[in-house]
C-alpha cells in the first residue's frame, strides 16, 4: 500500500510544496493535472532515515515547489495515485475566517443566535453578574464580571491567557491587511469597525471588569469543581472571582495599553478608558511586584508563573509605545537585558512579545539597542528555519516540544518566522512558515489536519464543553486541536505513543484534543500573515 501525506487544505502558488510517501514503489514521482490526467512535473523522491519522533521507517519525501500554476492536481508514483489537492492564491482564506470566528463561539454570558451561529446556536450561559469573591482575593462579597471568552475546553475565564491571546490578535490587526478586512458575521459586524477589533473588544470589556478599585486585577473566574460536559446554560455550579496577582495585573496592562493605541482613532473614549486602566494597573504591579497566582484550582487551571520580569518588560514596552513617556522608556532600558537565547511567545513568557513590539516600533527606541535585539531575533529565527529544513516532516519540533498544546508551539515558531520575513524580506523564512502550516494541515504521521472542519480528516471530538455538552453533529470549523502530547496526562490508552503520534480524537483526551484561545490566536496570526505575504 502506498500512502501519500500532504497538506490537505492545499497550497498557495509560490509556497513550498512537500509531501511524504510511505513505502514508495519507486524513487521518482509525477504531479498530474486532475482534469487532463497529464503529467506536468517529474521529480525524485528522497529516502529518509528512521524517524525517532514517530517511530517510522520507509519514508520518502517529494518536493514540487516549482509548480506555481493554480489548479487541481494529484501525485502519482508507479501508477499509485494520491487524492486530489488544490493550488490556489487564497487557499487559506476560509480557514483564516473560521479560526477567528471561533472566538465568537467562545463568548460567555450571551446567547449565540442562529443568525450568527448557524447550526451551533445556543442559549446564554454563565451570566457572571453576581460572583462570590473567593477568599484568595482578600475581599468578601460579590463581583460582576459578565462577558469575555471561555478560555479553553472548560468554562473558566482567565486574565493570564487573555493577555497573550489579545497581544497576538492585536499584533495580527497591526500587521495584516487581510485581518483588518475580515468579515465574520458577528452581532457587531455592521458598526463600521473591523470585525477583528469588534471581537477583541468583547474580551477587553470583560477584562476591564476584572480590575479591582485599587488597580490590581483579579486572576480568574470559574467554579471550584470541574463542571461536567454540559452546555453553558445547563452549568449550575456556583462561580467565583479567584485571586489577584502580579502576573494577572501585568497581563492586563499589556493588553489594555496595546489596545488603547489600536482603538485611539476608532473610539477615543474607549481608548482613554483602556489607557487609564492600564496606568492604574501598572502602578499596582510596581508596588506589588511578587504576588503569586492563587493556589485554588479545584475547577480552574492554575496558570502558574513565578518569574514576572518578562511581563514587566512587555508591559513597559506597550505603555511606552502607546504614550512615548520617558518613564516607561527608562524602565525598558534599565530592565531589558537580552538572554543569550530567546523564548517563544507563551502565556507565561512575554519576552518575545516585548522583542516584537520593539522591532515593529523600532524608531521609538535607541538604534544600538534595537540593532542588538534584531540581531538576536534573526539568529533565533535562523535556528528555527534550519530545524525545519532538517526535519522529516519539515516541522521544527523536538521531543520536548510535544507537550500540552504542541501545535501552538509549532505555530509560535511560525510566528517568529513571519516576523523574520517581515524584517528581512527573505522568502526562505516564509517557506519555512508554509512548511509548519503544511504539518498542521496534514503533513504529519497521523495524516490529519488539526484544524476542525478542514481537510479529508480533521478532529471531530474535541475536548470543548460547549460542543460536547450539546447535540451538535460536529464542531464549528476553525478550532485548533492541541495536538500530540508525549506526556499523555489524561491517562488514556494511546495506540501510538511516539512524541509525534500521541494524539487521540476523543472528547476525553484533554491532553491532546482540547482547544484554547491562545492556540487559536496564533493559528489565526499565521494564516492572516501568509494570506497577505503569500503569492
Amino acid at each position: 500500500m502506498t500512502d501519500y501525506i500532504f497538506n490537505q487544505a492545499g497550497f498557495m502558488p509560490k509556497s513550498s510544496k512537500f509531501f511524504i510517501v510511505k513505502n514508495a514503489p519507486a524513487d521518482f514521482f509525477e504531479i498530474c493535472n486532475f482534469i487532463t490526467k497529464k503529467s506536468i512535473f517529474e521529480g525524485n523522491l528522497r529516502k529518509l532515515k528512521h524517524c525517532e519522533l514517530s517511530g517510522e521507517n520507509d519514508l520518502s519525501r517529494g518536493d514540487f515547489s516549482k509548480i506555481h500554476s493554480e489548479g487541481i492536481y494529484y501525485i502519482r508514483c508507479a501508477f499509485k495515485e494520491s487524492e486530489p489537492f488544490k493550488i490556489e492564491r487564497h487557499i487559506y482564506e476560509d480557514m483564516f475566517a473560521s479560526s477567528l470566528k471561533t472566538f465568537y463561539f467562545q463568548r460567555a454570558s450571551m446567547k449565540l443566535a442562529k443568525e450568527y451561529a448557524d447550526e451551533w446556536a445556543r442559549n446564554a450561559g454563565h451570566p457572571d453578574i453576581r460572583l462570590a469573591l473567593h477568599e484568595s482575593t482578600g475581599k468578601i462579597g460579590f463581583w460582576s464580571a459578565p462577558g469575555g471568552w471561555y478560555d479553553a475546553g472548560d468554562y473558566g475565564k482567565y486574565v493570564v491567557n487573555a493577555g497573550i491571546t489579545l497581544w497576538t490578535l492585536l499584533t495580527l490587526h497591526h500587521v495584516s491587511l487581510s485581518a483588518r478586512k475580515i468579515k465574520l458575521n458577528i452581532p457587531e459586524s455592521k458598526n463600521g469597525i473591523c470585525d477583528l477589533l469588534n471581537e477583541i473588544r468583547y474580551e477587553l470589556e470583560w477584562l476591564l471588569k476584572m480590575q479591582d478599585e485599587d488597580g490590581g486585577v483579579f486572576f480568574k473566574v470559574g467554579s471550584l469543581k470541574w463542571t461536567g460536559h454540559f452546555a453553558p446554560a445547563q452549568d449550575a455550579l456556583p462561580r467565583y472571582v479567584i485571586g489577584k496577582s502580579t502576573a494577572s495585573t501585568l497581563n492586563f496592562v499589556i493588553a489594555c495599553a496595546f489596545a488603547a493605541r489600536s482603538f485611539k482613532s476608532i473610539d477615543a473614549d474607549f481608548s482613554s478608558k483602556l489607557w487609564k486602566a492600564a496606568e492604574k494597573a501598572w502602578e499596582w504591579a510596581v508596588n506589588n511586584p511578587e504576588i503569586p497566582h492563587p493556589a485554588e484550582c479545584g475547577g480552574t487551571g492554575l496558570y502558574p508563573d513565578d518569574n514576572f520580569s518578562d511581563e514587566f518588560i512587555s508591559a513597559a514596552v506597550e505603555l511606552y509605545v502607546s504614550s512615548g513617556s520617558a518613564e516607561y522608556q527608562d524602565y525598558v532600558l534599565r530592565y531589558f537585558t537580552l538572554k543569550k537565547k530567546l523564548s517563544l511567545c507563551c502565556w507565561n513568557n512575554f519576552e518575545m512579545p516585548a522583542v516584537i513590539s520593539i522591532l515593529t516600533n523600532d524608531s521609538m527606541f535607541q538604534k544600538s539597542g534595537v540593532k542588538k535585539i534584531k540581531r538576536e531575533f534573526m539568529r533565533f529565527a535562523d535556528e528555527i528555519k534550519n530545524e525545519t529544513v532538517k526535519a522529516h516532516y519539515r516541522v521544527p519540533m523536538k521531543q520536548n516540544d510535544f507537550i500540552w498544546g504542541s501545535n501552538s508551539i509549532a505555530l509560535n515558531k511560525a510566528l517568529v518566522l513571519c516576523f523574520a520575513h517581515k524584517f528581512s524580506g527573505k522568502k526562505t523564512y516564509l517557506n519555512a512558515t508554509f512548511d509548519i502550516l503544511n504539518y498542521i494541515c496534514g503533513m504529519n504521521p497521523l495524516d490529519i489536519c488539526y484544524v476542525t472542519g478542514f481537510g479529508k480528516k480533521s478532529p471531530r471530538y474535541i475536548h470543548y464543553r460547549p460542543f460536547t455538552g450539546s447535540d451538535f453533529s460536529e464542531p464549528h470549523p476553525g478550532f485548533l486541536a492541541g495536538g500530540p502530547n508525549n506526556g499523555r496526562e489524561d491517562d488514556l490508552d494511546y495506540p501510538l505513543k511516539f512524541p509525534m503520534t500521541s494524539y487521540l480524537d476523543r472528547t476525553d483526551s484533554f491532553a491532546s484534543n482540547e482547544v484554547a484561545i491562545n492556540w487559536n490566536a496564533v493559528l489565526a496570526f499565521v494564516l492572516g500573515y501568509i494570506d497577505d505575504a503569500g503569492e
